[in-house]
């Protein structure tokens, strides 16, 4: 670990486990690259565009993965993702060698998200901050909490006056 960082994991938790997670990921010095506020109303940039099919395809290139709630912000990403649906992590780990955690489904969206916008805008430089936050989701009740909060939020932004 460098020196500095905290850890922002549970330490003794195996994310490839099958779990609802509630996860934000933000962009490098929290640019705007995804979306604009036009006439009231956030808007997605191109960029913005790559980002919420990239997220609509994570089932594809992930094996199990779940998708629910998501929205694409100015400079972050909120999203609901549930790993392993439908398979055990002992059948998982036998029928790919691993079970897909949540780092490699979130590391794998954003090599996606970075190497289209690459292709777009080829001196972009660094598109995402490192790493992310999660939060795991424990029932119903939070499920339902958290889903909203990720639909207002877009709403939000623009409410609070942000750009």
């Amino acid at each position: 670990m460098m020196r500095g960082r905290k850890p922002i994991r549970f330490l003794h938790y195996d994310y490839r486990l099958t779990a609802w997670y509630f996860v934000t990921f933000n962009t490098r010095h929290r640019r705007p690259h995804f979306a604009h506020v036009i006439n009231g109303k956030l808007r997605l940039t191109p960029a913005g565009e790559i980002a919420a099919r990239c997220w609509d395809e994570i089932p594809k290139h992930c094996p199990g993965a779940q998708l629910d709630a998501f929205a694409i912000m100015p400079d972050h990403v909120h999203g609901l993702v549930r790993n392993g649906a439908g398979q055990s992590l002992k059948a998982r780990i036998i029928e790919q060698g691993h079970g897909t955690s949540l780092t490699a489904i979130i590391g794998s969206y954003k090599s996606a998200v970075s190497r289209e916008l690459h292709l777009l805008y080829p001196r972009l430089g660094i598109v995402w901050q490192r790493g992310f936050h999660e939060r795991i989701v424990r029932g119903p009740l939070m499920m339902r909490r958290t889903r909203a909060y990720i639909q207002r939020n877009p709403t939000k932004w623009v409410e609070q006056g942000r750009r």
